[in-house]
């Protein structure tokens, strides 16, 4: 009942997948192709064994070090020459806090903030930037990330804070770190703190976000909408405008500060109120 109160098909999720269908992980290789594993899941619902490495002939997968004749052909001990770490930067007797000012844009938005956090560490590793880590038997780099953006959404102006004993100049430090970033990911500025406070989720206090409404998808949901509500109006605009006030005023949660659609930059703004602890999520 719950289900169909959301009007949610079920069924959906509980019939078997198509053997042709297009899988989320199937463009990654892992060396082993997606006929042999069907091939698998015949024999197993026939109830048929499959020798395992110790008893079929070897493959040479690689996934295992059973194999004698690897053994045999891997014994030679190869040395990697040790290159020279030099951190970037001047270092100093003090802690600076630092607030970096960078983009996300075109196919970068669909990296998630899991991913692009792991991405920044790697890029400041790779750059020599000296960050400072936490305590314990785990350090990690004490970086600070406003709330994460959804997976696909591009951000303009995303802000990291993060602590360091190393001088950075601001022009110096967005040129040398680009080198080492993924393309769609940039930093635009970087600015420095002598004190540790406020920090930053607690300085912050709106967080911006756009829709385009030129884009395609934008106009297909406001024709949806439309229609639902049997909006008519010759401007596009004044049709946005009568939704948004209606919105608000079924809404009664204080966390938007306001909501208006941009007639020159054709774009729908929503300012929502930040918070330490729990935000509007703004997909929602």
């Amino acid at each position: 009942k719950v289900f169909e109160s959301k009007n949610i098909d079920y069924k959906l999720y509980l019939e078997a997948l198509d053997r042709d269908a297009v899988l989320p992980w199937d463009h990654i290789d892992t060396g082993i192709k997606k006929s042999h594993l069907l091939q698998e899941v015949d024999k197993a619902l026939k109830e048929e064994r499959t020798l395992s490495c110790l008893e079929n002939k070897c493959d040479l997968c690689q996934g295992c070090n059973l194999s004698p004749l690897l053994e045999r052909e891997f014994k030679e001990q190869i040395e990697i020459p040790s290159v020279p770490y030099s951190l970037f930067g001047k270092k100093a007797q003090n802690i600076f806090r630092y607030r970096a000012i960078y983009s996300k844009r075109k196919n970068a938005r669909f990296i998630s903030h899991l991913d692009l956090s792991n991405i920044i560490q790697r890029t400041f590793r790779r750059a020599g930037i000296s960050v400072i880590h936490s305590e314990g038997f785990h350090p990690k780099m004490v970086i600070s990330y406003l709330p994460a953006l959804p997976l696909g959404m591009e951000g303009k102006a995303e802000i990291i804070e993060f602590k360091s004993q190393y001088l950075f100049e601001g022009d110096e430090f967005v040129s040398h770190v680009n080198k080492f970033l993924p393309a769609g990911v940039k930093f635009l500025s970087l600015k420095k703190f002598k004190t540790f406070k406020p920090r930053l989720n607690e300085e912050m206090k709106t967080l911006v976000y756009s829709v385009d409404l030129k884009s395609r998808a934008a106009k297909e949901a406001l024709k949806a909408i439309y229609k639902e509500k049997n909006i008519s109006a010759n401007d596009d605009y004044k049709k946005v405008e009568k939704i948004v006030n209606d919105f608000l005023a079924d809404y009664k949660d204080g966390n938007i500060e306001k909501i208006f659609p941009d007639r020159k930059r054709k774009k729908l703004f929503l300012y929502l109120k930040h918070s330490p602890h729990k935000n509007i999520r703004s997909q929602e």
